[in-house]
């Protein structure tokens, strides 16, 4: 893969569940291998799901999230982001 990949929830989510072994495996190695980006707003919807959908408990969510805050460039959404994205969506629908 060229340049950044930016990490969804879903990729951090079968990265650590057994839901599709397959996926987990293919996750686990975009996590690894590619020059990867994650915004907090996905590892506040990993930590939703991992809680109320898989029952994580806390200690393991936050294990999960200092994992990939650590292992990836980490966006920090902000108000200029998200004005952003309006505009980005307005001009592509």
């Amino acid at each position: 893969m060229n340049g950044k990949c930016f990490l969804d929830s879903n990729l951090i989510i079968y990265a650590h569940t057994d839901l599709d072994l397959r996926k987990q495996q293919v996750a686990q190695q975009v996590i690894t291998n590619e020059d990867s980006v994650i915004s907090t707003q996905v590892l506040q919807e990993t930590a939703n799901i991992l809680f109320k959908k898989f029952q994580f408990a806390w200690p393991d969510i936050q294990t999960v999230l200092n994992e990939a805050a650590t292992n990836n460039s980490l966006h920090i959404n902000s108000a200029s982001t998200i004005n952003d994205a309006c505009r980005f969506a307005e001009r592509y629908g």
